[in-house]
């Protein structure tokens, strides 16, 4: 090692080196520790002047008040089942699905195109999936019977609908988390296609 490496490497000029890394470090911390302070006093100042004019800032201020369940849509019990399901971490209920089959589900037709339901499709589908015992000599009647099997919940959605309101029993002390475990429980089970009326 040379003349000029020692002069470079010594004891002394690590321990400069040292400092003023130290120093360096030391600045950027009291730069942003008096950026955040002077922040969280111009925020403090902001929300006391907003809430004197009225302005609402907290998620809280802009929940709905409670519905009664007589008057709330969420509150039928096919909801009340997923939720509760939901709230125990367990698969909601599926009992508005189709039962699986190795038969392929027919198709609702394409109303842009103007096709039909082909109900001839679909009555066979359901005898092979025992909704139906035997086909008869009207399609659109045992298309209609093997839906009745889903009557009773889907008498459940059509009585919902006359209610007034929908307040979901949405966990809003989970902020923005909240909204995805209630609506992500709700949309698990589905009817694929579109309810079919009497």
């Amino acid at each position: 090692m040379n003349r000029f490496s020692r002069r470079i490497f010594t004891r002394k000029a690590a321990l400069r080196l040292a400092l003023a890394l130290i120093l360096f470090i030391a600045l950027i911390v009291a730069f942003y520790a008096e950026k955040n302070w002077r922040g969280q006093r111009a925020w403090a100042a902001y929300r006391t002047d907003a809430e004197r004019r009225g302005v609402k800032l907290d998620l809280k201020d802009f929940l709905p008040p409670p519905v009664p369940d007589a008057e709330n849509f969420a509150a039928i019990p096919i909801f009340e089942e997923i939720f509760r399901a939901s709230e125990a971490n367990e698969p909601p209920p599926k009992r508005l699905e189709f039962p699986e089959s190795k038969a392929t589900q027919p198709t609702m037709g394409e109303p842009s195109k103007a096709e039909r339901i082909d109900l001839a499709a679909w009555r066979d589908f359901f005898v092979k999936n025992k909704l139906l015992d035997a086909p008869g000599p009207v399609a659109a009647t045992d298309v209609l019977g093997a839906v009745g099997h889903y009557e009773p919940l889907l008498q459940q959605l059509r009585d919902g609908t006359t209610r007034p309101h929908a307040n979901f029993p949405v966990k809003w002390e989970k902020d923005f988390a909240a909204p995805l475990s209630a609506w992500l429980a709700v949309s698990e089970p589905s009817f694929d296609e579109p309810t079919l009326r009497r």
